[in-house]
C-alpha cells in the first residue's frame, strides 16, 4: 500500500492495517468528542446527521505515538473512527471510512 511507506507514517495519525466489516452495522460516536472539527461539524448540523450514519466497513487502524482519537466507532472495541495527529504548525485528519460514499459502506 502507498500508505505503508516510511514517508507516510510520518504524517498519518495511524498505520493502516485491515479493511473489515461491522456486522450489524456500526455509527460513529460524536457525542462527546470537544474537537474543533466536532464543534465546527456542530454548528451545521452534521454531528447528528453522522452519528446516525451506518457504517460498514471501515480500517482498522494502529494509532501513532502522537496521534489522538477524537472518536470512536459505537461498538464494544471502540476502534477509531476520527484521528488527528500534529505536523509541524498543522494537523492531519484520517477518518477510518469514506464520509462521501454510501456504496462504500454497503
Amino acid at each position: 500500500l502507498a500508505y505503508d511507506v516510511p514517508s507516510a507514517l510520518e504524517v498519518l495519525p495511524g498505520q493502516l492495517k485491515a479493511s473489515l466489516r461491522f456486522s450489524p452495522a456500526a455509527t460513529i460516536d460524536l457525542r462527546d468528542a470537544a474537537h474543533p472539527l466536532v464543534q465546527r461539524l456542530d454548528e451545521y448540523n452534521a454531528v447528528a446527521t453522522m452519528s446516525e450514519k451506518d457504517i460498514r466497513r471501515y480500517w482498522s487502524v494502529a494509532p501513532a505515538p502522537e496521534a489522538h482519537v477524537i472518536a470512536s466507532y459505537d461498538v464494544e472495541s471502540r476502534p477509531p473512527a476520527l484521528l488527528e495527529r500534529p505536523v509541524g504548525r498543522g494537523r492531519v485528519l484520517l477518518f477510518t471510512t469514506a464520509v462521501n460514499s454510501s456504496a462504500w459502506n454497503d
